[in-house]
């Protein structure tokens, strides 16, 4: 079976003219089993996740690097915001929003935009004391040069597309998804399998 591929144009005139065909994958699913795929595929155009909600279901990601003396991190404030402690002694996590209950809630957008136009946050760290990491507090100043490492993790994204892994460094890395040889000689792709969007919707643009 062949079916024929839509263009980005195509799609984007369709939605221009109001008459693009989006169904979820789940209704998707069912117009396959009751008519065949390239039936259901003739009568839609996008299939998505779910609705199309707001959603905050991300985080940022902070590596710090160590201090000396050692801190275990057991509360973090970045620029006000909250923060959890992540990765061990030196990272923080801080959710992406304030969630939908409380919108106006400052949360890891606010921080990731201060970090990004330049600025200088104000970083407490109140440490948890144990014999290896004896230090209980830590004031400082954060910019986005002093940043061991960030990363902001989509994590509803990951979930239903999956994670293309590659590695910049020079050699062989391992992952958890596999050795990645480095810079850039290879890709490994790791998806939710049949529940993936990305399987669902095939030769849709």
């Amino acid at each position: 079976m062949s079916l024929a591929p839509r263009s980005e144009a195509d799609l984007q005139q369709r939605q221009r003219s109001g008459d693009l065909r989006v169904l979820a994958a789940a209704d998707f699913r069912v117009l396959v089993a009751t008519g065949g795929l390239e039936a259901a595929y003739a009568a839609t155009d996008v299939v998505v996740a779910a609705n199309a909600e707001f959603t905050d279901q991300a985080t940022l990601q902070l590596s710090l690097g160590p201090v000396d003396p050692p801190l275990r991190i057991r509360e973090a404030r970045l620029d006000g915001v909250l923060a959890q402690g992540a990765g061990g002694t030196a990272g923080l996590c801080l959710p992406i929003g304030g969630g939908l209950g409380e919108p106006l809630r400052q949360g890891g957008a606010q921080v990731l935009d201060a970090l990004l136009a330049g600025r200088e946050l104000e970083l407490t760290l109140t440490g948890e004391a144990t014999a290896s990491h004896p230090r209980r507090e830590y004031r400082g100043r954060l910019s986005l040069e002093r940043l061991g490492g960030a990363r902001l993790l989509l994590h509803r994204a990951i979930a239903e597309n999956g994670v293309v892994a590659v590695s910049s460094a020079e050699g062989v890395v391992r992952s958890p998804y596999g050795p990645l040889l480095g810079p850039y000689g290879n890709a490994l792709y790791s998806s939710s399998g049949s529940s993936s969007i990305g399987l669902t919707m095939p030769s849709l643009a």
